[in-house]
């Protein structure tokens, strides 16, 4: 088994997330996971949990985020892009030039809430979307 993947439970579509694979102390609980559509609009939204998560995939998943801020307070994301039934592709981004470019390969662009969202969590909008806690 992998740290994350799709899995099947009762038929049902769930991103299965191994225990302290997202989160490992009190304070990296509770950081944002949005479930994305095609269009980019944020379907689900769920937080970190220390313990073994099973989080739903609505019809219409596209793309699922992890938000994260470390100790020294950087910012990154995990963007996790839905490919066939059970496949995921991976990638890590830490900076908003590195977001920017893969949200737009993917369909999200800057008229699309995801993209808006990203933007914000890198500080490019300069709003604050979350700490984690």
């Amino acid at each position: 088994m992998q740290d994350v993947e799709i899995v099947y439970v009762k038929c049902r579509r769930m991103l299965r997330v191994a225990e302290h694979a997202w989160a490992w102390s009190a304070r990296t609980t509770g950081f944002p996971v949005l479930v994305v559509d095609k269009q980019g609009n944020v379907i689900a939204e769920y937080r970190t949990r220390k313990r073994e998560m099973y989080y739903p995939l609505p019809d219409g998943a596209e793309a699922v985020l992890r938000f994260y801020i470390s100790n020294s307070g950087r910012p990154s994301v995990e963007f996790y892009k839905i490919v066939a039934t059970t496949g995921l592709e991976i990638s890590v981004l830490e900076r908003w030039s590195e977001a920017e470019p893969l949200l737009i390969q993917c369909g999200f662009g800057p008229e699309t809430a995801v993209y808006g969202i990203v933007a914000e969590f890198f500080g490019v909008l300069k709003k604050d979307l979350t700490t984690g806690g």
